[in-house]
This record gives structure tokens, sequence and C-alpha cells, in this order.
């Protein structure tokens, strides 16, 4: 992790967050606290002696204090429930290779919202005809998944 002013530099690492971020793509996070968050926002938070980036699934506010959920976008189970206090900021730009994306436009706002809602139903179906696929189908929906970036 590399820190910069108001931006941290993290490289990630897992496939919790596959399609959407693959494993060794970097991601420029913004340093925020919870009132700057919506849902949607992919956020970087500490976990017992972890750095964790996953989407923001919920927002519970009251009385200027806040509880966050928060999910991997691979996973089917429950989202996990995380302290204002452990928010670290919230991903503003993508870089693969070569390539880098900047998540302000109307378009990964509008994606963002989306996979919230989508992708855990859409991770399930593919987990469960997954072993009846062949190769070949598995790297095609592979690729047109990572298309959608």
């Amino acid at each position: 992790m590399e820190t910069e002013d108001n931006l941290i530099f993290i490289q990630v690492k897992g496939q919790s967050m596959w399609p959407f971020l693959l494993d060794g793509d970097k991601l420029i996070i913004k340093k925020a606290v919870a009132s700057e968050l919506r849902v949607g926002d992919v956020i970087l938070y500490a976990s017992n002696n972890d750095l964790i980036c996953h989407r923001l699934v919920r927002i519970m506010g009251k009385n200027g204090k806040y509880l966050l959920y928060a999910r991997g976008d691979n996973s089917t189970s429950a989202s996990e429930q995380i302290s204002e206090t452990k928010i670290l900021g919230k991903a503003i730009g993508i870089i693969n290779g070569d390539r880098m994306v900047f998540m302000k436009s109307w378009y990964y706002a509008v994606l963002n919202k989306l996979i919230v809602f989508i992708y855990p139903i859409v991770s399930k179906i593919i987990k469960s005809i997954e072993p009846y696929l062949s190769q070949s189908i598995k790297i095609l929906l592979k690729r047109i998944l990572c298309k959608l970036r």
C-alpha cells in the first residue's frame, strides 16, 4: 500500500470482487468518511489485521453515526458489518496494466448500483450451472463479464 496526500494506492489480491476487479488490478482510493459514501461504492476498510476492498451494499445512519455493510461482488454470502471508524476510503480509479479508468462517470455510477442488486443473483446462477459448463463456455462467460468494467 502506498499513500500520497489523500490518496491510497493498493493492489487487488484475490477473486472476491471478480469480475469488476481482477487479481493484480491497482486501485486508487480516495480517503473518505462514512457520510461521503453511497451504496454501490467500492470501499477500502480495515478488518482485523487485513485491508479489505468490497462493495458497499447498505448504509444505516442514526444521530450522526453510521453502520455500513459491504460484500464482495463474487460472494453469495451475507454482507459484513463495518464500523465507520474502520473505513479508509473509496475507490475512484482502477489501473489494469496500461489502462486507467476513473469511476466518476455516470456509467460507473449506474453500474455500481446495478451490481449491488443484480450480481448476487447472477453469481448464484453461474455457480449453480458451472459444473455443467465446458471450459470454453466458462472462459467466454468470464470475458463477457470482464468487458462490462
